[in-house]
């Protein structure tokens, strides 16, 4: 229905705007040298988000350059060969 769109749409609008707020969030407390703050709130957003969507993308980022992650993403391949 129009309703449950509408619903629906503005639920995904929230989300984007918690996740982008708690992005920022995570950004002070890698700046302030806090990254056991800093990680938890990265998790979340790579969680919601996805690390295939932008904002995702910007915490994985994060969380490679924390050590919290090994692996960047997406992944590439260095080799011809499909594992």
């Amino acid at each position: 229905t129009v309703v449950s769109q509408s619903l629906r749409g503005k639920a995904l609008e929230t989300a984007e705007l918690r996740d982008s707020s708690t992005y920022q969030l995570a950004l002070v407390y890698r700046a302030q040298s806090q990254p056991d703050k800093a990680i938890p709130l990265l998790i979340e957003i790579v969680r919601s988000q996805n690390p295939s969507r932008e904002l995702g993308k910007k915490a994985y980022r994060q969380l490679l350059e924390l050590g919290f992650v090994d692996t960047p993403y997406p992944r590439t391949q260095t080799t011809g060969q499909v594992r």
